[in-house]
C-alpha cells in the first residue's frame, strides 16, 4: 500500500477503519499488547511524506451497514477466512456481551482514550 502509494504520487490513503474496529483494537491492544493505545483517525507516516485517514473512524460499523442497505450498495463481506475465529472476531463478541449490560460500553471505550487520567497511572 506505501509503495503503490509512493509510486503513484499520493500522500494520502484513506481507510475504511470504523468506530467498531479503534473500540476492538484498543481492547486487543490492552489484552494481547499490555499497551492502551487505538487507532488514530488522521496518522502521519514516514516524517508526513503519508497520511493516513479513517474518515469513518466516528461512525459506528451498524450505521454503515444500514446506510449501505438503504442506498442499495453491494456488500462484499470479510474475504478473511479466518474473520470469525481471530482475536478481532473475539473482541467484537466480548463487547457485544457487555452491551447487553452497559449499553454505553463502546462509547465509553472509545472515548477512554482521549480521557486518560495520568494521575492513576503507574
Amino acid at each position: 500500500m506505501f509503495l503503490a502509494s509512493d509510486r503513484l504520487g499520493c500522500s494520502k490513503i484513506a481507510l475504511g477503519h470504523h468506530m467498531d474496529d479503534i473500540i476492538e483494537t484498543v481492547l486487543l491492544n490492552l489484552f494481547f499488547q499490555g499497551e492502551i493505545s487505538g487507532m488514530l483517525p488522521k496518522q502521519e507516516l514516514f516524517k508526513g511524506k503519508i497520511t493516513l485517514i479513517r474518515p469513518l473512524a466516528y461512525v459506528e460499523e451498524r450505521l454503515i451497514k444500514r446506510f449501505a442497505k438503504e442506498a442499495g450498495l453491494g456488500h462484499e463481506g470479510c474475504a478473511c477466512p479466518h474473520s470469525g475465529i481471530s482475536n478481532r472476531a473475539r473482541m467484537g463478541r466480548i463487547i457485544g456481551g457487555l452491551e447487553k449490560v452497559c449499553p454505553d460500553v463502546k462509547k465509553n471505550i472509545f472515548r477512554s482514550v482521549k480521557r486518560i487520567k495520568e494521575d492513576y497511572l503507574l
